[in-house]
């Protein structure tokens, strides 16, 4: 499906921030056909994975700190509400499934530390599952609905911690307390989320900040 092709690009890394996407590039080099692939570019600008410019044109939204902070504070609170609705929900059905997509989790997390070239998307994949099933007993859909989307657009800025700052033990960990606060249930689940969810802020603000100057110190030498 074209949609899917062009979102694992995104958030893998494949088309890169602030690029201008050329569909019949994309047409030939997916095999499909100019108005399938015009259809799932527009679903993905629904998605806030792409920004439609004009009626025909779309690009890769940029990077940026305002960005980041509109969507990390936003999703701090509506995936924080979520989980408190899905503890007040919560059933032995529930339990296993955030046991079970942890562990499968943590297997991708070994997969891509060990260099597989072809982990990463399922790492995504393993990661959002995880995520989802914390909050899958929130009775709200739509509130999960929007918790996912936020998630999705996080991935392109998740990205930049995969640097020398992070390890596969600290990832492993800090997800594993997750868990277990959600589990017990501890009092302090939220405030563990809402950790969880400001965890790697600084790290991206940092190298958010340096792409900004390095790009503004370009433009004042054009």
């Amino acid at each position: 499906m074209a949609s899917t092709l062009v979102r694992n690009e995104i958030l893998g890394g494949g088309i890169k921030p602030n690029s201008k996407l050329k569909v019949q590039h994309l047409a030939k080099r997916y095999g499909v056909g100019t108005t399938p692939l015009r259809e799932a570019l527009t679903q993905l600008a629904a998605a806030g994975l792409l920004i439609q410019t004009g009626q025909r044109g779309f690009r890769v939204p940029g990077l940026s700190h305002a960005g980041w902070m509109d969507l990390i504070q936003t999703r701090e609170i509506l995936e924080t509400e979520a989980l408190r609705l899905a503890l007040e929900n919560r059933s032995v059905e529930w339990e296993d499934s955030v046991v079970s997509c942890f562990h499968l989790f943590v297997r991708e997390i070994e997969r891509l530390f060990r260099g597989e070239t072809d982990s990463i998307q399922r790492y995504w994949s393993r990661h959002t599952e995880f995520h989802q099933a914390l909050v899958a007993a929130c009775p709200l859909e739509n509130l999960k609905s929007l918790v996912s989307i936020l998630y999705t657009r996080m991935i392109p800025y998740r990205r930049l911690t995969f640097t020398d700052k992070y390890s596969k033990d600290r990832l492993i960990q800090a997800h594993e307390m997750l868990m277990n606060d959600a589990l017990s249930p501890s009092p302090s689940a939220l405030e563990t989320m809402r950790d969880h969810i400001r965890a790697n802020a600084d790290i991206i603000t940092q190298v958010l900040s340096s792409v900004e100057s390095a790009e503004n110190s370009a433009g004042l030498h054009r």
